[in-house]
């Protein structure tokens, strides 16, 4: 049992006293957490989520990155005391010595205490201040930082300074042998050697420096590296080398677990630096805090498992790494002085339920033009320069769009659909007009105009549009996949509209609109509605053929939530969802639920279904009708009953493979064989879960919804983390397929699609 008053954990997920299967020298703390320019409040590093996650941010080279420190109370404290840490930082080195680091400065602004609470057994604790680290670029080292921590009694001496209090730093150690003592019986230090790496890239290198010391100069040493991992793909490779020649191991696979990759025999004072190459297999990525760790250790003088000296671990990780600018210390400060967007009449909007908009009134044919003037533009900070789309009236141009006050982006006022007949296009140069619910038609002309902002005059815009029966989910890739789905003109080439920007305007109506001939039933593709898609591309004449915004979308290649960052701060792309009604005392809607190919099996998603004006005692349930069988998988809730006209319920799921299509079908049933009201409809979200509780996108996620821990959850057979995995995952572990207790109650979540549901006599 240790005799520290606070303890750090060596491993996530790790018993925090079982420090001889999980040594200090695994270099693995999940209480070191870097957050770059993120400052999460104490609650938010020891919370259950966060305290039970590996949360760390990525390390950002000639920035500044705070790194803060968290841990529990140990079970013998019966006093009150304050833990003091210091935080060192060096280039990394596989085998943490304490004579490579004991004698560098500590990091700014010097130690940082923490005084737990009345509750001194087992307290989760964390310091509320943070250590700023600006690191180096060392040409591909990354660092290891290694906390120290001790227990001062809880009145310090004020005469002193309190730096002066904290006892040194462990003493030099003589060899192997001692060191590995040390990392097992010390309880004053932690290590962090962990590489957060971006999951999409096809090759991930790291570069490690290995030193042995030896109180015997004439001593061989006799070390043996292994590779360890969790949730990687089967078929990764992987190669290492090292720059004196002792190293050299061709790409080869790996094992189920771990595999012993190499003898290693060297002379007291080896100095050497050792890289590993991990190959990703093409056409997979690897799963969200799926790791891999280089270790190193030394057989036991007697039988036994490898003592490990060191380790350099690489956490695949895509929301942290291709999100991570939305963590900078410049992001955050703009989110903090600017906490959500002004409205077009300067004030500063008020949250919003989350998932409860307000609903809007169905006219029976196109609305007059709104006669109200123009409201004006206030000029908000960050902007989009050039053309920006609203995703709803009230919108500014304040980028990346907010999703925390209940936002959503299939209701764009600046695509407008206006029925069968052409309109004088200037109406439109009013942003408050808003031609609502003029439904597409299977037998006539439909004209749709887009149109949107501008800060930029002399340039050349061009508009195209897409309409696609409804899916929750809408890839960038695939808006030109078929082409059937593109507006096109009379001679059936792609319609492209244009326009040119003039000095002293900022508002703009593309003047021809889009015609879309003869709509289908949108029933023939097991939909019930369209999603239309409208994007500009701006061409000047430095740049006369720029990419359209889907053909530049590789951050939108890495896993599903990278939809909601991608939405949100495409300026040049809106979306608006327009709906076929049925109206009965039982209504079905279908919906295609189609994922991305990128996407991981262990990405956990959820769907939301809300109702508005519905009748209570009236029912609804959801289930799947189409695609392939996964045994353990089910997608949907049963038949239950609506208490409130105005209810919530959902189900979740996981271990679904990259690419699934399926079809759901949702059921509104009639409690007392009434039609359903003219007003009621639905909202449909398609959501996934973050088990990172530090995001760097956390701003675009909404907080997890009261009672969804009470949904049906299912995972499928081919989530990695299944009870087969034997080393410890960074996420959940299910012993088997099928119904499951939900892991993620209390985290956030990012809406990445969704529909709206008229009902309408």
């Amino acid at each position: 049992m240790p005799d520290e008053r606070i303890v750090l954990r060596h491993f996530p997920g790790n018993p925090i006293f079982d420090v001889k299967r999980y040594p200090k020298s695994l270099a693995f703390s999940p209480d070191i957490v870097p957050q770059y320019g993120h400052s999460p409040l104490v609650d938010e590093l020891t919370n259950d989520l966060a305290f039970g996650s590996f949360i760390a941010l990525p390390l950002v080279y000639h920035d500044d990155n705070l790194i803060f420190v968290r841990g529990i109370t140990s079970p013998d404290t019966s006093s009150y005391f304050t833990a003091a840490i210091t935080m060192r930082a060096i280039a990394s080195e596989l085998i943490l010595w304490p004579q490579i680091w004991n004698q560098t400065t500590p990091i700014a602004p010097g130690p940082l205490f923490i005084k737990p609470g009345k509750d001194y057994w087992f307290e989760r604790v964390a310091t509320d201040a943070a250590f700023i680290f600006r690191p180096s670029y060392t040409g591909g080292l990354g660092y290891s930082l290694i906390a120290h921590h001790v227990s001062l009694s809880a009145n310090l001496d004020t005469s002193q300074r309190s730096r002066d209090l904290i006892p040194s730093p462990p003493a030099n150690i003589n060899n192997c042998k001692d060191y590995y003592k040390f990392v097992t019986s010390d309880t004053t230090t932690t290590y962090y050697n962990v590489l957060v790496a971006d999951p999409t890239v096809p090759v991930i290198s790291i570069t490690t420096r290995l030193r042995i010391f030896d109180d015997n100069p004439s001593n061989v040493v006799t070390l043996w590296l292994s590779v360890w991992h969790a949730g990687v793909p089967k078929d990764t490779q992987i190669s290492l080398s090292s720059d004196c020649g002792q190293v050299h191991i061709p790409k080869r696979g790996i094992s189920n677990s771990s595999a012993g990759v190499g003898k290693l025999e060297v002379k007291a004072g080896y100095d050497g630096h050792i890289s590993m190459n991990i190959f990703r297999p093409d056409g997979e990525h690897f799963d969200p805090y799926s790791w891999m760790s280089l270790r190193v250790g030394m057989k036991p003088d007697v039988p036994g498992p490898y003592e490990f000296l060191g380790a350099q671990n690489i956490v695949f990780e895509a929301d942290s790494t291709r999100n991570i600018r939305f963590a900078s210390p410049a992001a955050v400060n703009i989110r903090n002085n600017h906490p959500s967007p002004p409205t077009a009449g300067g004030d500063v909007t008020e949250p919003a339920p989350v998932l409860a908009p307000t609903p809007t009134p169905t006219p029976a044919a196109a609305p007059e033009p709104p006669k109200d003037v123009r409201p004006p533009l206030v000029p908000t900070f960050p902007v989009a320069t050039g053309w920006w789309f609203r995703s709803d009236m009230n919108d500014t141009n304040w980028f990346p769009r907010s999703t925390a006050n209940g936002a959503i982006f299939y209701e764009s006022p600046d695509i407008q659909s206006v029925g069968h007949t052409p309109i004088d296009s200037s109406i439109l140069l009013n942003p408050a007009t808003n031609y609502t619910n003029v439904l597409l038609s299977s037998d006539s002309n439909n004209y749709i105009y887009v149109r949107g902002h501008c800060t930029l005059p002399n340039i050349t815009v061009e508009a195209r549009l897409f309409f696609f029966p409804s899916s929750a989910l809408l890839h960038p890739s695939f808006y030109t996949m078929e082409q059937k789905y593109c507006a096109k003109d009379e001679d059936g080439s792609i319609a492209i509209r244009t326009l040119t920007t003039t000095p002293g305007t900022d508002f703009y109506v593309f003047d021809k609109p889009f015609n879309i001939h003869s709509v289908p039933n949108p029933k023939e593709y097991g939909a019930d509605h369209y999603c239309m898609i409208a994007e500009v591309r701006q061409k000047t004449s430095e740049h006369d053929d720029p990419h359209w915004p889907h053909e530049a979308h590789e951050e939108f290649n890495a896993s599903a939530s990278d939809f909601t960052p991608w939405m949100s701060t495409q300026s040049c792309v809106c979306w608006k969802n327009v709906s076929w009604t049925p109206c009965s005392v039982h209504i079905t809607i279908i919906v295609k639920i189609i994922l991305p190919p990128a996407c991981s099996c262990s990405t956990c998603w959820t769907i939301i279904i809300e109702s508005f004006g519905a009748p209570p005692g009236s029912y609804w349930q959801l289930s799947q009708i189409d695609g392939p069988s996964i045994p353990g998988l089910t997608i949907g809730f049963e038949k239950r009953a609506l208490n409130t006209a105005n209810s919530l319920w959902g189900c979740h799921f996981t271990g679904v493979p990259a690419g699934y299509e399926g079809t759901l079908q949702f059921e509104w049933i009639s409690g007392n064989g009434q039609p359903a009201p003219s007003d009621m409809y639905f909202n449909y979200h398609l959501g996934c879960y973050s088990p990172n509780a530090a995001s760097p996108a956390g701003s675009l996620t909404y907080p997890a919804i009261h009672g969804n821990d009470q949904w049906p959850f299912y995972v499928g057979d081919q989530y990695p983390n299944l009870s087969s995995c034997q080393n410890p995952p960074l996420v959940p572990r299910f012993e088997k397929p099928g119904l499951n207790p939900w892991p993620y109650a209390t985290s956030t979540w990012s809406r990445i699609g969704g529909n709206k549901w008229n009902i309408s006599s």
